[in-house]
């Protein structure tokens, strides 16, 4: 008697699971609680049918499961954070594959950012208010990223204006990647006058009836001599500038980055990142590229990059990419707006490069390549091809980067490669 009524309840149980099989055997194989649940949103999935969630369980840095809220709320647990997302989108995160980050980061707390202001006059007032707070003779300097047609204006700063919002302390302003403007007490700190040469690749612009320097650098050769010339900040400093710098990229959307590491970026710098890494202070995956740039023989730092990076504990946060972007001196042109596309690669440079490329193709490197015009990505695939037809290229991924106006044919000679752009 007591059998049949134990069958009886059994079968009950199970009638009343009818309908909800679905979710009761769901709930039994749920592995484990997520550490957190998003809620009631809108999940792009990116999988093959562009499917769009509801919801979505994330757990140990990974995400677990997407469905519906009820589907997820399996995966809560006593310790398990939930987020009501009230309707907002979630994407996955998104890749840069060419960003000069570390670059960036390392004094990003010591420059100001105009990017999100909507005047110029904005832009001024902060230079005024950095005047007040930063010891007389200190730099201050604007970081890039902005442009004069997100501002009312719609126009550059004047070296007047500069020079009163902080007449005692010698301002730069980064303009793009093209030119960079200083006030009086810049040229003055930098000895800047009308006798000064112009560094090679750039030129100080001069007024037409005076022959003064107007405070503009005008081409990279020019901004980074000024440039290289203001104090960096210590590496103690620069942890915390890297990890803010890293936190804006993450407002915006970035979890992975291809980081570029030239501009001074240097060993100590990288030992600095794999630190970050173990204790847990990168909220993005870093693949980094070592740049060739400093004095001297590039062959020998790219030798010297492979080695130093044996020295680093790399892992999914923070691993060696391979190497960019302007291998060899005098291969990198400019813009296609502001470099003569007669750019000519020389011979000395060409060789400098080949040597660099069979470099490649023997230890099985990547490495990204500078080249904004065809012309040059043209110039620079004859020499990649003929190594390759040597020593083939098959283990290296080659990536051109901002090439604006490349033709069909450019295009195609590098999908033979392998490579991309």
């Amino acid at each position: 008697m007591k059998s049949t009524v134990k069958l009886f309840v059994l079968a009950v149980i199970l009638a009343s699971c009818v309908g909800h099989e679905s979710e009761f055997v769901r709930s039994l194989k749920a592995p484990s609680f997520a550490d957190w649940i998003l809620l009631n949103g809108k999940i792009i999935t990116l999988d093959n049918e562009s499917s769009i969630k509801e919801a979505l369980a994330v757990k140990a840095g990974l995400i677990a499961a997407v469905g519906t809220d009820g589907e997820m709320r399996r995966w809560r647990g006593p310790q398990t954070q939930e987020i009501n997302l009230g309707g907002r989108t979630v994407i996955p995160g998104l890749i840069d594959s060419h960003i000069h980050a570390t670059v960036a980061g390392l004094s990003w707390d010591f420059e100001l950012h105009w990017e999100n202001l909507r005047s110029l006059a904005q832009g001024i007032k902060l230079v005024a208010a950095a005047a007040k707070t930063k010891p007389a003779g200190t730099w201050i300097v604007v970081g890039g990223g902005w442009m004069p047609t997100q501002f009312a204006e719609r126009r550059l700063p004047t070296r007047a204006e500069l020079d009163a919002a902080a007449p005692g302390h010698p301002v730069y302003v980064q303009i793009l990647g093209q030119a960079a403007l200083v006030n009086s007490a810049a040229l003055k700190t930098l000895g800047i006058t009308r006798a000064t040469a112009d560094p090679p690749g750039g030129h100080f612009e001069r007024d037409v009836k005076t022959g003064e320097p107007t405070g503009y650098a005008l081409g990279a050769g020019a901004w980074e001599y000024v440039y290289d010339k203001i104090p960096r900040p210590t590496l103690n400093l620069a942890r915390q500038a890297l990890r803010n710098c890293f936190r804006e990229l993450n407002r915006l959307g970035l979890t992975s980055l291809g980081d570029l590491h030239t501009d001074n970026v240097n060993f100590a710098h990288r030992r600095l990142l794999n630190d970050m890494a173990r204790a847990g202070e990168l909220t993005v995956r870093i693949n980094f590229y070592i740049a060739p740039n400093e004095p001297g023989d590039e062959l020998e730092q790219l030798d010297r990059g492979v080695e130093e990076v044996k020295r680093l504990n790399q892992s999914d946060l923070f691993r060696f990419a391979g190497f960019g972007e302007i291998l060899a001196r005098g291969t990198g042109d400019g813009d296609v707006g502001s470099q003569p596309k007669s750019f000519t690669i020389g011979a000395a440079a060409a060789d400098r490069f080949r040597r660099a490329v069979e470099f490649f193709a023997k230890g099985g490197h990547n490495f990204h390549l500078h080249a904004t015009q065809d012309n040059t990505a043209r110039q620079l695939l004859d020499v990649i091809e003929a190594v390759n037809r040597q020593t083939p290229l098959s283990r290296s991924r080659i990536g051109f980067a901002h090439l604006e106006d490349a033709t069909p044919e450019t295009i195609a000679r590098i999908k033979k490669l392998g490579g991309g752009v």
